[in-house]
């Protein structure tokens, strides 16, 4: 497979880094198991906030043998499209006690060849889930985002990721109505923000391809963060574009 970025791309993405101050990265590779992925930025590990909605979603799909419920297909609405925190707790406690919940989740992750990732299940932050500070690195998001497509289940999900709320695209979000992705958010203990996403991208030579990306903003702000995302989803489409290969699911 080509190296989807050149060491012109990496330095072109160095100089758009400095432009917008903080801290970057993105993963992007081609869909499919096992798909090299490339990576640039230097902000490579932070916690999943909302993203792992989307691996926690797919456990329930597969309980449910690819057919959810009405109450589950509602809280997975809510999960997915607008990131409806209540909804995921619901899902995630049917799931079983904290252990089981965990154990369903990683089995999906590894199912796509994410098999480092140790979901969170302690509350280690009052406030916030458990699961949603689960240390996900971006290269281990990017082989799951990038073998989603490729497993059983997913595809009720990944329609619900093609309808996330107007307010929530931004980011890859921005690229199209074809675009299913995820977005998580939240601040540290200092109150700076991470803002990060991961998502499958139509594009227009008819080839898609799936990227992870994140940022720290310069000044710390959820508003920032989404902005920057915003400009990191137009420089990936402007140098990968043509090099993409088609998806390839084989394992």
């Amino acid at each position: 497979m080509t190296e989807l970025l050149t060491p012109a791309d990496r330095e072109s993405f160095r100089r758009l880094v400095r432009k917008l101050g903080g801290t970057s990265a993105l993963a992007v590779s081609g869909i499919g198991f096992d798909q090299p992925v490339s990576e640039v930025g230097t902000l490579r590990l932070g916690v999943a906030w909302s993203t792992i909605k989307v691996p926690i979603a797919i456990a329930i799909v597969k309980r449910a043998g690819g057919h959810p419920s009405a109450s589950e297909q509602s809280l997975l609405s809510r999960a997915l499209t607008a990131s409806d925190n209540s909804a995921a707790e619901e899902l995630w406690s049917s799931l079983g006690p904290p252990s089981a919940a965990a154990a369903a989740v990683r089995s999906v992750l590894a199912s796509t060849g994410d098999t480092s990732t140790h979901v969170e299940t302690r509350v280690l932050r009052p406030g916030y889930t458990s699961f949603g500070q689960t240390q996900w690195p971006l290269a281990a998001q990017q082989r799951f985002i990038a073998g989603l497509p490729c497993i059983p289940n997913s595809e009720p999900v990944l329609s619900l990721m093609q309808q996330v709320i107007p307010d929530q695209r931004w980011g890859l979000g921005s690229l199209g109505a074809d675009t299913q992705f995820k977005g998580g958010w939240g601040p540290d203990p200092d109150g700076r923000y991470l803002v990060r996403q991961m998502g499958i991208v139509m594009l227009a030579n008819g080839r898609s391809l799936a990227a992870s990306i994140a940022t720290m903003p310069g000044d710390g702000t959820f508003e920032t963060g989404t902005a920057d995302l915003t400009e990191i989803a137009k420089w990936l489409i402007a140098h990968v574009n043509q090099r993409v290969s088609p998806a390839e699911c084989r394992a």
